[in-house]
């Protein structure tokens, strides 16, 4: 059967549900189905500890990539050129001083929560003496 307005094979196909991993029921009419055992978060589910620990790293993570986004667009609002690295530091943040033609050079570290620093973002640090700045924040969203 094609739609008439939009060009599109549209099919009653409940072949689809067969792959998901609730258990679902199917009713008569294919617009209304009824899902059992489908977990949205859902509190008082018991859960495995290895899930739980899944879930708690999970939330961290997100936590720390939220405090990360926060701080790049903070620097950037700044004038700061944002370049991700990987190893000692998060970013490296360069801005030109127009009037004077030199270049401003910051090593960004961004923490959330009570995180410490590895060690080796302590050696970064003290490579880098003056230049490596370890933002603390706690995200506005995540």
């Amino acid at each position: 059967m094609i739609c008439k307005t939009c060009s599109v094979e549209k099919t009653n196909n409940l072949s689809f549900l067969n792959n998901l991993s609730p258990k679902i029921i199917k009713t008569k009419s294919p617009s209304i189905i009824t899902m059992i055992d489908f977990d949205f978060n859902d509190p008082f589910r018991p859960r495995s500890k290895k899930q739980r620990q899944k879930d708690k790293l999970s939330k961290i993570r997100s936590k720390g990539k939220a405090g990360e986004d926060q701080v790049q667009m903070n620097y950037m609002l700044q004038g700061y050129k944002m370049e991700r690295t990987g190893r000692g530091h998060d970013f490296k943040a360069t801005r030109t001083n127009y009037f004077t033609g030199r270049t401003e050079t910051k090593y960004v570290e961004v923490k959330t929560g009570n995180a410490q620093l590895s060690p080796l973002q302590r050696k970064s640090k003290k490579k880098h003496k003056g230049h490596y700045v370890e933002e603390r924040v706690d995200p506005w969203w995540y």
